[in-house]
């Protein structure tokens, strides 16, 4: 009995044990399976926050594979094509004037409206909160309302965005001297005018715009359009600025991209769209050629929207070999925008190059090569333009075409028999590029030239130029007239044609 009692008891502990190291093993897996929802959760939590701010979260190897410019994000809304006219702060808040300029927006298949939020003078359209603005007395009160008008827009499906103008700013380089321009015995700079600029290399400098864009984006604007991004040019004797800070390390390119770059951080967490406007002289060449801070190509990598000021009265006699630039609206948009999509290939291509050349000479050849490609051969069909053929009728009535410097295969009449693929190849290669054009247009006449030298535009100096965009596969556009006095009918006669 004894022997059977004490195998009975050793049976007994050794079922214990194996109980105590299964549940052990249960309470281990019950742990782990625990933790490893709780690392899913967090990671849920992580991207859900992401996403609310703005930041971009690869989903895919695709996507880590394509990283995204900073700011840039696929979920935010921009209409499909944006048909846009200027309106001062004024005409929006005079309801008589708001009404017409709806209706006729309406009437005339317009879909978007660019108010100012700051205008040139420096004066806010509306009463603004941000402490800056209050100190320095720059609200106008042109809109009493501005959320009732932003309102009163959106439900008559236009898109609203608001313009701010940034390194033009008399009244804040006045009342904020520490951040306007200083010449070298410490004075500060004026321009023509008498009046004092911001000076974009002090970073003080940029939080009053960028603090304005952040309370827009509150108050209901769907975009926020930035102007006058850049340094002066021919409003004063710039060769007298002292522009001190770390100007002697950093391009006026380089101060410019970086407030951009700012700008689409701090607003990141609003998904709201950015626009720039540049010179339209800007799409031309590489680089900051005009010395004022906007190389095209780079500012287009960074923001969502572009938007070169292609005005016909705007270029010089003989640019693009045309005479009379503001007699020629077609031509000069159609050049213009062309270079602009050549201006993107050739960015990209280099700056996503995966092996680049080391020695000088290649690397020269790499960069000709891009400054002189065929269009016929160029994977996004863009236009070659700075050595444009001449056309001559000869007496007896042939036509010769005289070819300078490289050859050009875009002529006007093949210009007209590739219509249709180089819209398609321009579509395509701004969505690879992540950005759009949208180029303000003129609806002014440029008296100023003098005689024999301007057109009076009318509705079909308008409509000219939404073709010759439209004709590129760019169908984003916004008129320009400081009195806004639009030709609305213009886009009509376009739409018909399509």
């Amino acid at each position: 009995m004894d022997k059977k009692l004490i195998l009975g008891v050793f049976v007994v502990i050794c079922a214990i044990a194996i109980g105590l190291h299964i549940g052990m093993n249960d309470q281990n897996f019950i742990k782990v399976e625990t933790s490893s929802q709780q690392v899913l959760t967090d990671e849920s939590v992580t991207l859900e926050n992401s996403i609310e701010s703005g930041e971009m979260v690869a989903k895919d190897n695709t996507l880590e594979n394509s990283p995204t410019p900073i700011g840039k994000q696929k979920e935010k809304y921009i209409p499909e094509s944006v048909k846009a006219v200027y309106a001062t702060g004024w005409v929006m808040g005079t309801p008589s004037l708001r009404k017409s300029m709806i209706e006729s927006l309406k009437e005339n298949g317009f879909n978007a409206i660019v108010i100012d939020i700051k205008d040139e003078a420096g004066q806010l359209t509306y009463d603004s909160k941000v402490q800056t603005a209050v100190d320095i007395k720059a609200s106008k009160t042109m809109v009493r309302d501005i959320v009732s008008v932003i309102n009163e827009l959106k439900e008559n499906d236009i898109f609203v965005i608001g313009r701010i103008v940034t390194f033009k700013d008399p009244i804040y380089a006045l009342k904020v001297d520490s951040a306007a321009y200083k010449m070298e015995d410490g004075s500060t700079w004026k321009d023509y005018g008498g009046r004092s600029w911001p000076n974009p290399y002090n970073e003080e400098s940029w939080e009053y715009p960028i603090a304005l864009a952040k309370e827009a984006a509150e108050l209901g604007f769907q975009e926020i359009q930035f102007d006058y991004i850049r340094f002066p040019s021919s409003e004063g004797k710039v060769k007298n600025i002292a522009f001190g800070f770390d100007s002697a390390t950093k391009s006026k390119a380089d101060v410019i991209c970086g407030f951009l770059e700012k700008v689409m951080e701090e607003l990141s967490g609003y998904n709201i769209p950015v626009s720039a406007d540049v010179f339209g002289i800007t799409t031309k060449r590489d680089g900051d050629f005009e010395n004022i801070g906007q190389d095209f190509a780079r500012i287009a990598n960074i923001v969502d929207i572009v938007c070169p000021m292609v005005y016909p009265s705007h270029y010089a006699n003989n640019e693009y070999k045309i005479a009379r630039p503001d007699k020629n609206p077609y031509d000069i948009i159609y050049y213009s925008l062309s270079d602009a999509m050549k201006r993107l290939e050739s960015y990209d291509i280099k700056e996503n190059s995966v092996e680049v050349e080391t020695e000088n000479e290649e690397a020269a050849e790499v960069v000709e090569g891009v400054e002189s490609a065929d269009s016929s051969d160029s994977a996004e069909g863009v236009i070659v333009q700075e050595n444009s053929a001449e056309l001559s009728i000869s007496e007896a009535g042939s036509i010769e075409y005289v070819q300078e410097d490289i050859q050009v295969n875009n002529e006007v009449v093949e210009e007209e028999e590739n219509k249709g693929r180089i819209r398609a190849d321009n579509i395509e290669a701004l969505k690879k590029y992540g950005v759009r054009i949208r180029p303000y247009l003129q609806d002014f006449t440029a008296s100023w030239l003098g005689k024999g030298n301007y057109l009076t535009y009318g509705e079909e100096e308008v409509r000219e130029q939404i073709q010759a965009s439209y004709d590129l596969g760019i169908e984003d556009f916004c008129l320009w007239d400081p009195s806004n006095k639009y030709c609305f009918s213009a886009l009509k006669l376009v739409e018909q044609e399509q």
